[in-house]
């Protein structure tokens, strides 16, 4: 164990987060229950944007609650979800102003059903509104997030030329991280089958896409440095562009792992 440092610094972060989590060293939520049932107006940056035919959600961040002339602010940078019938598509980043009913996020009633409260505890929902409507919508955006999101919608448009609806939605869900148009009945087909990990892009993935990407930049000559950065940027934006879920974020750390070892001349420890 003293041969890898870098294992002892892991298990004490990772202790510490088991603990943090475990005795509330996180920031309180019970705050936010002033605000349920009542309509409030909030202030934030879009983070994302998930579009479907019967909703348009918006992931807001750094954000600011104004209700009754006070504003209060939502502390550790937590998120709040909005739902919308309003279908505009919004710029990456831009400042949005949006009103809408205060949702309590409901506990489990019975055990063994779904935890939605601890799912948006997870995905660092910390408030969720109903009802909502953008007020305004700043100009400022981030171009290289907007990029990637336009990006996501071009191959969105091409696997619905060269496919049907249903294995379009497949592909979204395979390379773009996207299950949202996922059929049920497809998605249960795939669990029941033992498969299921194959819609969700992890570890396959990355190193399929990021190590083919590396050795045919270095079969045209380009150098381990070079190659290897353009590699690991490339699939920290095809991260980016899918939304970063956990498996992704796992998988992109280690390729840039792989990549790092090779830049020290060390060894790849599976």
């Amino acid at each position: 164990m003293t041969r890898r440092p870098l294992c002892v610094i892991c298990l004490l972060v990772i202790g510490w987060l088991l603990v943090s989590g475990k005795y509330g060293m996180n920031e309180d939520s019970s705050w936010t229950s002033r605000f349920y049932d009542k309509k409030v107006t909030v202030t934030g940056q879009l983070v994302k944007q998930e579009q479907s035919t019967t909703s348009n959600q918006l992931y807001l961040k750094n954000n600011s609650i104004l209700y009754q002339s006070k504003s209060y602010k939502i502390p550790n940078q937590k998120q709040i979800l909005i739902f919308t019938e309003d279908n505009t598509s919004y710029r990456a980043g831009s400042l949005l102003t949006v009103s809408g009913i205060c949702q309590e996020i409901q506990e489990p009633g019975n055990p063994g059903q779904f935890d939605l409260k601890k799912y948006y505890e997870i995905k660092e929902i910390q408030m969720v509104l109903n009802k909502g409507k953008v007020l305004n919508a700043g100009r400022t955006y981030w171009h290289i997030r907007q990029f990637l999101w336009d990006v996501r919608e071009r191959f969105k448009w091409t696997f619905l030329q060269i496919a049907n609806e249903e294995n379009a939605s497949v592909l979204d869900a395979m390379l773009l991280g996207d299950k949202k148009e996922l059929d049920p009945e497809v998605k249960k087909l795939y669990q029941d089958n033992g498969i299921a990990h194959i819609l969700a892009i992890s570890g396959l993935h990355i190193s399929m896409l990021g190590m083919a990407l590396h050795k045919l930049l270095r079969k045209l000559g380009i150098s381990w440095y070079l190659s290897g950065a353009a590699a690991g940027a490339i699939m920290s934006a095809y991260g980016l562009m899918t939304g970063f879920g956990v498996s992704t974020t796992r998988a992109v750390i280690m390729f840039l792992v792989y990549l790092l070892a090779g830049i020290l001349g060390r060894t790849y420890d599976i």
